[in-house]
């Protein structure tokens, strides 16, 4: 357990959340910028687009672990991405500026799908992570209201919407301090 959880959650999704938040924070002061042409972010952003649809046939087949797969799908890529794309050199780069703005852009819009898409899993990080992106938090895009594919519909987030870094979505466990408390 400990292990997974450092794994999937503390290292992956944990991560990913507060590393995007600190660059928009640092780089942006916390504002989204315009998103822009990135061939790179452009299999992200294919990721994030097919997940609605994913998700809804293996929400509604009882699949759950296949609709936790495709949406670590989406986290994997987004790690990937950050590490492809490097916003910490194209910050320094003169002509870096329009790739910056449109890899920040990507992992925050990326961040926002992530958020619905991990509420029936994990429902009070999706709060804290909501929070965080200054969007409507998951519980109250409930029944009634849009459906799964309009809520996660790549696109949602616009320039200028203030985002906030805040408390770490999940520490990371200590194998033997989990042990002494068992």
């Amino acid at each position: 357990f400990v292990d997974r959880y450092n794994a999937d959650l503390a290292n992956d999704f944990g991560n990913l959340a507060s590393r995007a938040l600190k660059m928009l924070a640092q780089y942006t002061s916390g504002a989204v910028p315009p998103p822009g042409e990135d061939l790179v972010g452009e299999e992200l952003a294919a990721i994030a687009r097919e997940l609605p649809g994913r998700l809804e046939a293996r929400m509604d087949g009882l699949d759950f672990s296949g609709a936790l797969q495709d949406t670590w799908r989406l986290v994997d890529r987004a790690n990937k991405y950050v590490e492809e794309s490097k916003p910490w050199e194209l910050r320094k780069a003169a002509d870096g500026e329009a790739r910056l703005n449109a890899v920040l852009y990507n992992l925050a819009e990326s961040l926002r799908v992530l958020t619905y898409a991990v509420f029936p899993f994990i429902p009070s990080a999706a709060a804290e992570l909501a929070r965080q992106l200054d969007v409507t938090a998951p519980a109250d895009v409930a029944p009634g209201g849009p459906a799964l594919a309009e809520v996660l519909a790549w696109g949602g987030l616009k320039a200028g919407h203030q985002t906030t870094v805040g408390p770490v979505l999940f520490p990371r466990l200590d194998r033997a301090t989990v042990l002494a408390a068992e």
